[in-house]
């Protein structure tokens, strides 16, 4: 190491030969190339670092804002089918829960399309496994409500109000 230092010393000293053998423009040449290449390190660094955070970004907008959006509107559609489930089985005139039954399945068809377009697009692994844990629970879900409306037609009215009023499992723990 001191060898080196030693060396570099004796070349950049006052009394270096090497150094009093060029001459001044030469000198400011070589130093002037010395901080020209550190420069072009230094924006050739930039550059790579600002593509990568362009990709970052593009993933961002494109990939996770659009998977989030997905879930909102899945979450939102969802909240809205409990609400109407609620409302057909409270409903005692029969036009009104065909009304809202058929709403309840327009909005259902939505929810399957949302989430086919999610099982297409997440790639994490843990987003998938949690996906896995909604669909499985969503399946149970919708299982309990055909029953429901299924014996609330045909007259069982014990049936649906025990299926209605079972104890469901709650929602898993996706933390």
């Amino acid at each position: 190491m001191e060898t080196k230092l030693f060396l570099i010393n004796q070349f950049f000293s006052k009394d270096s030969l090497v150094m009093k053998n060029i001459n001044i423009g030469t000198r400011l040449a070589l130093g002037f190339a010395i901080v020209f290449s550190l420069l072009i390190a230094l924006i050739t660094i930039a550059v790579i670092r600002m593509s990568l955070a362009s990709s970052m970004t593009d993933e961002l907008v494109h990939v996770k804002v659009r998977d989030e959006r997905l879930i909102q509107e899945w979450q939102r559609v969802i909240e809205v089918n409990a609400v109407r489930t609620s409302t057909a089985w409270l409903a005692t005139d029969l036009k009104k829960q065909t009304d809202i039954e058929a709403q309840i399945k327009v909005s259902s068809a939505r929810a399957t399309q949302i989430q086919e377009k999610l099982v297409e697009v997440l790639q994490e692994p843990l987003a998938k496994s949690q996906l896995e844990k909604v669909l499985a629970t969503r399946s149970a879900y919708v299982a309990a409500r055909a029953k429901v409306f299924s014996a609330k037609a045909s007259g069982d009215m014990a049936l649906a109000e025990q299926t209605y009023r079972a104890p469901r499992k709650t929602p898993p723990n996706l933390a």
